[in-house]
């Protein structure tokens, strides 16, 4: 009798169920493929969520990617408590953005869209701009927050889920540890925001670090830095680290440059910053942070740093930590988080502002290929151009059409691209690049 026919029917069955499951890996289907952001470049894709936040007097504005158009289903809600609401339909590679919002000061959006392949902005009146994020975080950092005369650190706390969510604030300065009774416990109901003054706990001290831990639901959390007349938007960190590299820190004559540092841990933790700034041979910068504490490197003015243009400067430290560029000049500083390596990037520049110029720094011990994309809008054709990078090299890239929006792209989570508009002095406002992370 044949041997098959000897097995019980339950084995016969697992035994069918088996083989159909290893045919169908290798099967031609496959999902869509992603932008760096998370975001499905197919039209066809579900839906994605966006979320924004800001001042009022900046807005929002969305890119469409792909050539499809899309719905938007858009609600808003401002510090004041107003809230409003509005649906419409981008079009195929172009751009929309949200009227007025309310007569509050702070504001939070949620963007549904039917589809994939669109990215959100804040842009704010001084040109900088802060993506908009398509997912809510349960533990968020931030560094560097400025609460001296002239200064205001604010968090933006956005709830986007459908129930109330409840968090703590812990914050990290010279004056030590603080965990205040007023920060601790705080609730956001269900799409409600709350804006949280660091200002009244953690007064007059020039480099703050924050801790958010959500002991409850998920929060959309933005970082809003006012100093003097300058604003910028601090998107925050999900996670401590030993290693960071900034490609574009200006060292120009008048300009501010810094590192700033908060230690949350319980260990002392040891600095080392290195300049590269060719053709001189800078020295190396240390820097001790002490448990539950901050601390700063300052990059320029620095009579140990000629002021010659723009200088690689690359952070390591003994455990992890949280680490801040600071950026500007006396009359007013912006707040910039470090770059994670990705393997693709997209620029935006929606206000007008002239470019003034744009590094990629492939962070690897590999040479890759680079290819740089720009977006068809308004008639326009695509371009596209690749070169070679070597191993740890930093090479400076055109992006000409960057008021459509370029795509930096590469094979594996390699590249750093630095673009900075054109200030005077140079380097002291960087444009973002557009994700939703």
């Amino acid at each position: 009798m044949n041997n098959i026919r000897r097995l019980p029917l339950a084995g016969v069955l697992a035994t069918v169920i088996v083989l159909m499951a290893v045919l169908s890996t290798f099967s031609g289907t496959s999902n869509p493929s992603k932008l760096s952001s998370g975001l499905l470049v197919s039209p066809n894709s579900e839906s994605t969520a966006l979320y924004c936040s800001g001042l009022t007097s900046s807005n929002v504005t969305f890119l469409n990617t792909t050539s499809a158009s899309h719905k938007i289903s858009i609600s808003w809600t401002t510090d004041k408590g107003e809230n409003g609401s509005e649906v419409t339909k981008i079009a195929g590679n172009s751009t929309w953005s949200l009227g007025s919002i309310g007569k509050g000061k702070v504001f939070a959006v949620a963007a549904q869209v039917n589809g994939g392949g669109v990215v959100g902005t804040v842009v704010s009146s001084n040109g900088l701009q802060s993506s908009c994020s398509s997912i809510g975080t349960t533990s968020w950092y931030g560094a560097g927050f400025d609460t001296t005369v002239g200064s205001t650190g604010q968090l933006s706390i956005y709830n986007p889920t459908a129930t109330a969510a409840v968090f703590n604030v812990t914050t990290y300065s010279s004056k030590g540890f603080n965990a205040p009774a007023t920060f601790q416990g705080l609730s956001v109901n269900a799409h409600q925001l709350l804006v949280l003054n660091l200002g009244t706990q953690i007064v007059n001290v020039s480099n703050i670090g924050v801790h958010v831990k959500v002991l409850r639901g998920s929060l959309d959390i933005i970082g809003i830095q006012q100093s003097g007349n300058t604003v910028s938007y601090y998107p925050g960190q999900s996670q401590l680290s030993k290693q960071n590299l900034f490609p574009l820190v200006t060292t120009e004559n008048g300009a501010k440059s810094q590192l700033r540092y908060a230690n949350p841990g319980p260990k002392v933790i040891s600095i080392t910053v290195k300049i590269s700034l060719p053709p001189y041979n800078v020295p190396s910068q240390s820097l001790t942070v002490l448990p539950f504490s901050s601390g700063e490197i300052t990059i320029t003015p620095n009579t140990a740093i000629p002021a010659n243009g723009y200088a690689s400067v690359s952070s390591v430290a003994s455990d992890p930590l949280l680490t801040t560029l600071v950026l500007g000049t006396s009359k007013g500083i912006t707040l910039n988080a470090p770059g994670t390596p990705s393997s693709s990037m997209l620029f935006a520049n929606f206000n007008g502002a002239s470019i003034g110029t744009a590094r990629v720094t492939n962070t690897s011990k590999q040479g890759v290929t680079v290819t740089i994309s720009s977006l068809s809008r308004n008639g326009s054709k695509s371009t596209t151009s690749k070169f070679q990078m070597k191993a740890g090299e930093t090479v400076q890239v055109k992006l000409p059409d960057i008021a459509a929006g370029e795509f930096i792209t590469t094979s594996a989570n390699v590249l750093l691209a630095t673009v900075a508009l054109k200030t005077t002095p140079a380097g002291v406002n960087l444009l973002s690049a557009l994700n939703s992370r």
